[in-house]
């Protein structure tokens, strides 16, 4: 069951959230083919790598770019905050691309 939600804005792209694609939450990989139906461009992974790999089963930043998509790899570790810089610069360039169409 994909469980993919647009988030309403006023901005030439469209902005979705999701869990994890090919974790325990999507089992059957549906939310990678919803990505691939809704036309998504851009992708902000906030799991580290570590991560994808122990839930999904792959390295997802490098899975999205090999199928052609930016990737915007934001990664928090469990139970700590991002610095506010990094997170100002993290979420400017997805208002960049959202902005722009993607």
């Amino acid at each position: 069951m994909s469980t993919l939600t647009q988030i309403p804005f006023d901005l030439a792209g469209t902005l979705f959230r999701s869990p994890m694609p090919f974790s325990a939450h999507d089992p059957d990989g549906a939310l990678w083919q919803a990505y691939r139906r809704v036309g998504v461009e851009t992708v902000v992974v906030l799991a580290p790598t570590e991560e994808c790999q122990r839930q999904a089963g792959c390295d997802l930043p490098a899975f999205y770019r090999a199928h052609g998509l930016h990737v915007l790899h934001f990664p928090i570790p469990d139970l700590q905050a991002p610095s506010p810089a990094h997170l100002r610069w993290t979420a400017q360039r997805a208002l960049d691309d959202l902005r722009s169409g993607r």
